[in-house]
């Protein structure tokens, strides 16, 4: 395993966990480990991150190993992760490849699954300049602005579930953004996009 690759697992560690605090998580300071901590756990193939917050359990899982994460790596783990935690736990599979096909349905089919690939978290997204500030709303929000408006959902510009933005927030259909864009001739200036 080389340097560069190590790097990405440790730049995809850290972008999960501002990831997991813009879903609203509150993130424990053990999660924010040391170079030489991050080391040991790469090496020893045993990367991971469990965060309980609100209710909620979320267990992280890197496939380190070389080899495609296969429907039996997938089935070994939630296994083991179905023995060890309760029904309320989310858990998320970061892999170095796409999944096959027949894996992704899988997981698509779990509420409480979701997977990305490496490469999309060596950069958080939300940071890059081109992109706005952007929030989802809750259903007192929604039907505020729904009402104001005297529209309905589906009149709004669309976003698609599958997007980057609506992964990383994990919008679900139905759910709304609220996008606030600033600039030095405009001002402020807002705008929404309803998830399909």
């Amino acid at each position: 395993m080389n340097v560069f690759e190590k790097n990405n697992f440790l730049k995809a560690r850290k972008t999960i966990l501002e990831m997991l605090n813009d879903r609203g998580y509150t993130i424990p300071e053990n999660l924010h480990i040391t170079y030489d901590e991050f080391n040991i756990q790469y090496e020893n193939n045993n990367m991971y991150i469990y965060l309980e917050d609100q209710d909620k359990k979320f267990y992280v899982y890197f496939h380190t190993l070389v080899k495609n994460f296969s429907k039996k790596d997938f089935v070994s783990i939630m296994n083991k992760l179905n023995k060890q935690y309760d029904d309320h736990l989310h858990v998320i599979f970061v892999t170095r490849d796409k999944l096959n096909q027949t894996l992704q349905k899988e997981i698509a089919k779990l509420d409480n699954c979701e997977s990305f690939i490496l490469k999309s978290f060596v950069f958080n997204i939300t940071k890059h300049d081109l992109i706005p500030q952007m929030q989802l709303m809750n259903e007192d929000e929604i039907q505020e602005l729904l009402d104001k408006f005297k529209i309905k959902k589906h009149m709004l510009p669309k976003i698609l579930e599958t997007d980057p933005i609506s992964r990383y927030y994990a919008a679900k259909i139905g759910d709304i953004f609220k996008i606030i864009r600033t600039s030095t001739s405009t001002g402020t200036s807002i705008s929404y996009r309803y998830v399909k």
